[in-house]
């Protein structure tokens, strides 16, 4: 009976020990951040340049990257005849950082920034609609639709006139 209770508190500590010996945030989100990529319509170039470390990755979508969780990233997208976007991932603390509080302590914390697992980034996945523009690569000032409008006269006959609605580029 004393082999198996020395066993099992054995084993306890154990446990504990791997809890207090990690941090949260390495446990529960630890490795690096993943970013999905989807565009509308495929075959997007997609560059992602990191800002603190210079990293740069490119890919046509559909597309996943995996970023270092010590870097901001630039996120450019272009397509052929299709207005480029970009944007910026930014990271932050991770939530579970948080958890050392309660279980891992200074040393999880410790373990969580070096591991640089105390951060997360803001965004893991990217499903854009891309924007078309005109064969110019230009986007006009001006675009006039002809809206079609059925007029029904006094003698009872009806007729289709087409109304010009005007749509204007805004600066």
């Amino acid at each position: 009976m004393k082999k198996y209770l020395i066993v099992l508190v054995s084993f306890v500590l154990v446990v504990v020990m791997a809890f207090v010996i990690t941090g949260c945030a390495s446990i529960v989100a630890g490795g690096p951040s993943v970013l999905n990529v989807n565009t509308v319509p495929k075959d997007v170039k997609v560059t992602i340049v990191g800002l603190g470390n210079g990293e740069t990755l490119s890919q046509n979508t559909p597309c996943i990257f995996t970023l270092n969780k010590n870097s901001d990233y630039k996120v450019t997208l272009e397509y052929q005849g299709y207005k480029s976007e970009e944007m910026v991932i930014r990271r932050g603390i991770n939530g579970w950082f948080w958890g050392n509080i309660l279980f891992g302590g200074i040393v999880g914390m410790v373990i969580d920034g070096v591991t640089q697992n105390m951060w997360d980034h803001n965004l893991h996945a990217l499903n854009i609609e891309m924007q078309k523009i005109s064969e110019t690569g230009v986007l006009p000032d001006k675009i006039v639709v002809d809206y079609p409008v059925t007029v029904t006269h006094e003698d009872g006959s009806t007729s289709v006139v087409y109304m010009p609605i005007n749509f204007y580029r805004q600066i």
